[in-house]
């Protein structure tokens, strides 16, 4: 079990890699999962079966983000006070490229709409 989970974790990471790219490029409402198999170079059953949905995507792809924010805070830094240590963490969360803040913005419209 745990060898095909090891397996599947680079698809994974390949779809939402393609996903995350499509829905800052195209917007969510205008990428299809079709888009994304094609982006991704997958078929839509191995799609469908990491994501039954393009919800399902965008949920996955805020809880990675998530997680990645949230060990920059986690990480001490030797040497640095409290409030530096914030600063930096804080200025290493917002350094991301302009696509990433596309789909930052991308996924906060959508999260208004529903």
């Amino acid at each position: 079990m745990e060898n095909k989970l090891t397996e599947s974790l680079p698809t994974r990471m390949r779809i939402l890699r393609a996903a995350r790219q499509c829905f800052a490029e195209n917007g969510f409402h205008s990428t299809s999962m079709k888009t994304i198999c094609k982006a991704s170079d997958m078929s839509p059953g191995t799609l469908y079966h990491h994501f039954p949905s393009k919800e399902a995507l965008i949920e996955a792809i805020i809880l990675e983000d998530q997680e990645r924010a949230l060990t920059h805070f986690r990480e001490p830094l030797e040497g640095v006070g409290l409030v530096d240590y914030l600063v930096e963490s804080t200025i290493a969360v917002t350094r991301e490229d302009c696509a990433q803040r596309a789909l930052v913005v991308e996924i906060m419209a959508e999260g208004m709409r529903n």
